[in-house]
């Protein structure tokens, strides 16, 4: 169903951050519905957290993850992302249309004033220009690591959903360009992340990777 509704562009959109995107010559259409496919999953399992009232799993020792309220923010970089793609879905093209600075202006405003406030009504558009100034960082960003010398993530924290810390530790790694480059020298054990990079390619395939390669490595 999902390639009724994908279009084919001249151009490809990778991501390699939150803020560092770059647009390349596409190979074909297949490797755009490959490419595309892929980085809507890896936006999703850096996101999940916020989107859904799916937290990680609890740490032990530490208090049980909160159960978020889903960010509109979030699920209209979903969308515009999903459009940018290609994937033209009804849903998409409706997130992408959304502005969520003045949904959170709107929200923010009826709660502490218990009023009705109309989308261009003047105090909703001075917080929305000042929402839309505020940008979205990974922030500096180590090299990941796949292996360890010392223990490595336990058997028990690798299957399901990721634990807190693990997706607090990974979720900046969560892009194609970590995921199809090669994992480095071998160690005694393996990280969160290596877990998180497998577990992605054996339910995703790998058979566009090597000629990936020229795209992801920046």
């Amino acid at each position: 169903m999902a390639e009724a509704y994908f279009f084919s562009s001249s151009k490809t959109l990778v991501e390699y951050a939150n803020d560092d995107r770059q647009w390349y010559n596409s190979i074909s259409p297949e490797f755009g519905y490959w490419l595309g496919y892929r980085e809507l999953w890896l936006y999703a399992l850096r996101h999940f957290p916020e989107m859904t009232s799916t937290p990680p799993k609890k740490e032990i020792g530490k208090a049980k993850p909160s159960v978020k309220e889903p960010s509109v923010e979030l699920w209209h970089g979903l969308g515009k992302l999903a459009v940018e793609l290609g994937f033209r879905t009804p849903r998409a093209l409706e997130l992408s249309k959304e502005d969520p600075n003045e949904v959170a202006a709107l929200k923010f405003l009826r709660e502490i004033r218990f009023h009705s406030f109309a989308a261009d009504d003047p105090p909703v558009q001075e917080i929305r220009t000042i929402l839309s100034r505020i940008k979205r960082s990974d922030g500096a960003k180590p090299t990941p690591t796949t292996t360890c010398a010392e223990r490595g993530e336990p058997r028990e924290r690798r299957f399901g959903r990721p634990f807190e810390d693990s997706q607090d530790r990974d979720r900046s790694f969560l892009y194609l360009s970590y995921m199809y480059t090669d994992d480095g020298p071998r160690n005694n054990d393996i990280t969160s992340f290596f877990v998180k990079k497998n577990t992605f390619r054996s339910f995703l395939g790998s058979e566009f990777v090597d000629v990936s390669l020229c795209f992801l490595i920046s």
